[in-house]
């Protein structure tokens, strides 16, 4: 089954990043892309509620066998590919994580969080183009952000690495910056990365325009595009009201801010004892030099 094969979760709400992060990511010539791939979401979350009701004798097998075919047909396509990790960019697989955290051992997980304000503005949408999944109404789409994001508790956080898309929309090289260097933590050197993938559209459907984050001119240079992540005219009291009078909500919120603090892999821990690492290793190659000579 490819043991070494290293899977690669970006997670998140729909329409938070993950779509392009996967694609930036992926971009990595280690790095297989399997975009959406949805084995894992429909064998761990779909499947199972499909079947929760039906009277079989051997569901469960057939379950267990299902999520195993979701990690080998991926493994397999890895290995295939010569690539030593897949990316799974499916947004949807974060409602499954209290059944996969303990399934893949090893796993990486990119964690990509927006605002409410912003995803619900673009679920909104999302359901004019006829995507039913993303809410009739902005209650419904708050409960979608919520529904999503209360999940982040179970992903690993000594595997998790976190981009925040509504930092990324106004400050994108100081966002993208931060998540490459979480990426080199995790052995995954960030500068074969293509950053042109920013300058590409990544709806699924023509009509539903999203603006891109950068822009390349004739000489291939790259420059990263700061926007608005939503529209503030748009966004009214009640809609404000809705946040600010939800239970729990600011403790979700509290709580995806302080999560690179509470990562151990945080950039600012990784550089200072990567030198205080290098600094003693010097000292003690001058200490054993001096030892030798004498």
């Amino acid at each position: 089954m490819g043991k070494d094969i290293i899977p690669i979760f970006v997670l998140g709400t729909p329409r938070s990043g993950t779509t392009v992060i996967g694609k930036y990511i992926s971009t990595h010539k280690d790095i297989l892309d399997m975009g959406e791939y949805a084995g894992f979401d429909f064998t761990y979350r779909v499947a199972p509620n499909l079947m929760k009701t039906l009277p079989s004798t051997f569901k469960d097998e057939y379950l267990f066998s299902l999520q195993n075919h979701a990690t080998q047909f991926a493994h397999e396509m890895a290995i295939k590919n010569n690539c030593h990790y897949f990316c799974d960019s499916t947004p949807w697989t974060l409602l499954a994580m209290d059944k996969i955290k303990d399934k893949l051992p090893g796993a990486k997980f990119v964690l990509c969080i927006r605002e409410p304000q912003g995803v619900i503005q673009s679920l909104e949408r999302s359901f004019k183009s006829g995507r039913k999944w993303a809410g009739e109404n902005n209650q419904e789409r708050f409960r979608l952000w919520k529904d999503f994001y209360e999940k982040v508790k179970f992903i690993p956080q000594k595997d998790l690495m976190v981009f925040n898309y509504s930092n990324f929309c106004k400050k994108p090289e100081e966002e993208l910056s931060l998540l490459d260097q979480q990426l080199f933590a995790h052995g995954i050197t960030p500068t074969s990365l293509d950053k042109t993938i920013f300058a590409e559209t990544h709806a699924t459907v023509v009509s539903d325009h999203r603006p891109v984050s950068a822009r390349v001119d004739n000489n291939g240079h790259i420059t990263l595009l700061a926007r608005e992540d939503w529209n503030n005219e748009k966004w009214t009291i009640q809609d404000e009201m809705m946040l600010q009078t939800d239970n729990g909500y600011k403790e979700i919120l509290n709580f995806l801010k302080n999560l690179p603090l509470k990562n151990s892999l945080h950039p600012a821990v990784i550089y200072k004892n990567k030198y205080l690492s290098s600094l003693a290793q010097n000292v003690n190659m001058v200490t054993n030099l001096k030892d030798n000579i004498r």
